[in-house]
């Protein structure tokens, strides 16, 4: 729920990343190492319903808006 400015080209790589700072309440996007999107008081995500989609458009239509793409790491930082 924290978009982004950039407009993702078909074709082309990205590398994306996403931090959230719990004692801020604040939501970051980076796209390339810039920061691409911001957002606060944001809560956390606490996972006790609903999903959580990675690489899904906002925006739908008749069918799903899903990007190919590869999840090539993920870490989880305390």
């Amino acid at each position: 729920d924290t978009p982004g400015r950039t407009t993702i080209m078909a074709h082309r790589w990205y590398h994306a990343a996403f931090v959230y700072n719990y004692s801020a309440l604040e939501q970051t996007v980076y796209l390339d190492g810039l920061e691409d999107g911001r957002s606060s008081p944001q809560g956390p995500y606490l996972g006790s319903s609903g999903s959580l989609n990675i690489g899904m458009s906002r925006v739908r239509t008749a069918g799903e808006e899903c990007f190919t793409a590869h999840v090539s790491a993920k870490r989880r930082l305390a």
